[in-house]
This record gives C-alpha cells, structure tokens and sequence, in this order.
C-alpha cells in the first residue's frame, strides 16, 4: 500500500475519533477534499458545505452556504477541514457571530502529510518522467525580485514553468502553468483556460470550473501540505507533491521529475510578512481571505523551510538549483 492509498484510511479514522459521540446535525466548514471526506463519513448528520464567499451551490448533493447565512448561524455545530489552520477558521467563525459548538478534527498537523487525492490521474508522473532530460528550465515565481529580470529575453529553449498571477506581470508564453488553490480561478480563470501551456493543479481543485471537460490541457495531482521526514521529495509516483503553502514546490518538484538540469529560481521571494509582496501592487486585489499576521509569519517560516528542503534534496540527486541568477545566465 503506497503513502496515498495510507493517507485515505488514516484521514477517515482519525475524523471518525474526532467526531465519535457527537450526534447533532453540523456543517463543515470548508468545500474540498478533507471536507467532502468529512460528509461522506457523515452524511446523515452533514447537512451540508459553508465557506466565506461560495462559488458552488452544491457538493455531492449538499448545499454549499456562506458563514454569514441564517441556516449555518443557526445550527448546532460547524466542524472545521482545513489541514493547515483550523485555529484561523475557528476566529473567523467567532468573528461571524457563530455562537454553536466548532468542533475541529484531532492531530491536524499530521494530516496535512494526507494526500489531496479525490480525484486525480494516478499516472500522470508516469507520464512526464525525464520528459525534459537535461534540459534547463525557469521556474517564475510572482514575487517583487521577478521586477529584476526581462523574461521576454529567456532562452527559447529554457523550459519555462509559470504560475498564478504571471497574466498580471507579464505576457510572456510559457510552458507549464501551476496553481495551488481556488483563488486562481476567481482571479485569473478565463486567462488559465485560454492559455496553451500544460496546467497541472493539485487534486482539491476539481470541481465543475477545473475538470478535462472544461480544460483538456488540465492535469491534476495527490499533494499535502507537508510530507513525514522520513519521506523523498522525488518519488511522486508514491508520494505524490509537497506543497508546504507554496506553488513553488509543485514546480520544483515537476521539473526535477521531468528532468530538467540546471533549473533557475526566479520570483520566488516567500516574505509574507512584507507589505509588498508580490510583483505588482494591485495583484490578486480581489481576494478577501483574513491572514493573520501570526498565520503570515507561519507561512513565511513553512514555505521558507520547505523550499530548503526540495532544493537540497534536488542537488543530492544530482539536480544543479540555480536561486535568483543573474539576468546574463538566462539569455547566454
């Protein structure tokens, strides 16, 4: 049994331990993956899905409903999803006015080493692997330093990996696309699907938007937030992606797997704690998600150590990570 198949009975026994004698009706507080597990071992009393800002009315045929709406202000519970920060949820739930029981689920750390896995192409690393044997690649960050470089003087056969808002910075062409959550369809969605480069999203981001249907240039994939130490970087057929809070580790972690050698680092800033923090002053100035400076410090650390930790193992085995290079190595 590999570490995806171990994370599905290892996320629905500890949300059946978190929940077991609680018998009351509730909504969950979230509308992915961790979520729909959450009402599919509970279906009887889930009535249903409730996020800030809805973009679905319907999940496995339960409604999905704002915070502030009086059938979620009114019942007995909310039980919160999220891997990463239940604590956030559970301020922001306060600071709605909930006032029923929030119950978060047990050992919520742990889980974020849970694979993202409904649904996803289980072969799609087979697929990739060494496509790009020893071809350079760039990986663009949306960070203040990408103001340093003209990516429109990039080697054309630098393999170019792109991601969320580049649309806004640039209109550079390039070859692979990422994103890791669903503000980059509110944001930049109509962009994404006109673009020709190979999209690749973590699996938590299907839904009626992001599916082949819509977008037959679109690849999902198993992901966590963060992976057991013991565990490589670089077996993604087993292990699926680490994203640590950060789309650049998706990215890395791609290249290495389709083999790309060296693979330039550019953009790539993750100082969350700046008042700037991303290439452009209006990017992404539609979204209304609360972070807090505490969880904007947390994020700072995660990714930071994340990164690290990719980078390192990716020159272990022989993968030459060039970090913020000089303008001249990207068009020599």
């Amino acid at each position: 049994m590999n570490f995806i198949e171990q994370s599905r009975l290892v996320y629905e026994k500890i949300v059946k331990e978190s929940l077991n004698g609680y018998k009351g009706k509730f909504y969950v507080f979230g509308a992915e993956c961790p979520a729909k597990i959450i009402n599919r071992l509970n279906t009887t009393n889930c009535l249903g899905f409730t996020v800030s800002e809805p973009e679905e009315t319907e999940i496995d045929g339960k409604p999905v409903l704002s915070t502030s709406s009086d059938e979620v202000q009114s019942a007995d519970a909310i039980v919160l999803s999220s891997l990463s920060n239940q604590e956030g949820q559970k301020k922001f739930l306060e600071s709605e006015g909930f006032k029923g029981s929030i119950i978060g689920i047990g050992n919520h750390p742990y889980l974020s080493t849970c694979m993202t896995y409904d649904p996803c192409d289980e072969n799609i690393f087979q697929k990739i692997k060494n496509r790009h044997k020893d071809e350079p690649a760039v990986i663009i960050g949306n960070g203040p330093s990408l103001n340093n470089y003209n990516l429109h003087t990039i080697k054309r056969k630098i393999i170019k990996f792109a991601c969320n808002g580049i649309f806004d910075i640039s209109n550079i062409q390039f070859d692979y696309y990422f994103a890791l959550d669903d503000l980059a369809a509110k944001l930049w969605g109509k962009k994404i699907k006109t673009s020709n480069a190979e999209k690749y999203f973590p699996a938590n981001l299907d839904s009626k938007k992001w599916t082949k249907k819509v977008d037959t240039n679109l690849s999902l994939y198993p992901s966590c937030y963060r992976k057991k130490s013991n565990s490589t970087y670089f077996d993604l057929e087993n292990n699926g992606i680490e994203t640590s809070h950060t789309v650049a580790l998706p990215m890395i972690q791609f290249a290495v797997h389709m083999g790309c050698n060296p693979i330039y680092l550019v953009g790539i800033d993750l100082d969350y704690s700046k008042e700037k923090k991303y290439a452009t002053d209006d990017y992404a100035k539609d979204n209304t998600k609360i972070i807090t400076k505490e969880f904007s410090n947390r994020l700072k650390i995660e990714t930071n150590l994340g990164l690290k930790r990719v980078i390192k193992e990716a020159e272990d085995i022989g993968t030459k990570i060039i970090v913020s290079p000089s303008q001249n190595e990207l068009i020599e």
